[in-house]
């Protein structure tokens, strides 16, 4: 009996103990958790490669990363890695980054798979359409010109037929982006730092569950005095 009631009256000093070390430990996590974003961040921008190629506005792939720790930016690298991909890498603040770069129409299913079970959004745009209309207004635009070349003036054959040309050449560039192609885009998103406003709610939750353990404790030996009394 003697030894119930002294782990009875060890019971609330535990729950103190345990609150007292709950703040800590969470602080710590935060800022393992924090160091280990920004050395991912820091490593995926310098995959930089300046110049490295993009394609046009036909397909589009738009990729979302939502970083937890450092291992997703490892994860984000080899997937970059295994579809062979050269990305401009932005870095717009500590926490977050851009990337720009192309991806082979034949390895979008793949890489939309791979994508989504990492746990990350992959969301895919179909302009062909609109760029199979471009197309057709440039060949339109030249039979045009090409139909009324010889009504005009040498000078006026000139500027037309570099028209032509800049046509045939946007309209090569659009068929190979149509065929070849999709523009990808990447978003890579640690959700920032932590706040002193965070750590405050965290304390004002511990203080007050250590407040409800301490009456909780003050009433029980209040009612055992009590029925002792009795």
């Amino acid at each position: 009996m003697e030894r119930k009631r002294l782990m009875r009256a060890f019971v609330p000093f535990i729950v103190f103990v345990l609150l007292a070390l709950i703040f800590p430990g969470v602080y710590l996590h935060k800022t393992l958790r924090e160091k280990s974003i920004e050395a991912g961040l820091d490593e995926l921008e310098k995959l930089n490669v300046p110049n490295a190629p993009r394609a046009g506005p036909c397909n589009m792939v738009v990729l979302y990363v939502y970083m937890n720790g450092g291992e997703d930016a490892e994860e984000l690298e080899e997937l970059l890695q295994r579809f062979h991909i050269n990305v401009r890498v932005s870095r717009e603040d500590k926490w977050f980054l851009s990337m720009v770069g192309r991806l082979r129409i034949e390895q979008l299913d793949d890489f939309m798979k791979e994508s989504e079970r990492d746990g990350w959004i992959a969301v895919y745009y179909n302009e062909t359409e609109t760029c199979a209309e471009w197309i057709s207004n440039d060949e339109i635009e030249n039979r045009i010109i090409l139909a009324h070349l010889d009504q005009l003036s040498p000078e006026s054959r000139d500027v037309l037929l570099r028209v032509v040309r800049r046509n045939r050449r946007d309209m090569k560039k659009t068929r190979e982006s149509m065929e070849k192609w999709a523009d990808l885009t990447i978003f890579v998103h640690s959700g920032g730092e932590a706040t002193p406003d965070d750590f405050h709610q965290l304390s004002v939750l511990l203080a007050t569950l250590g407040i409800l353990v301490g009456f909780g404790s003050i009433l029980a030996i209040i009612s055992r005095k009590e029925e002792r009394n009795r």
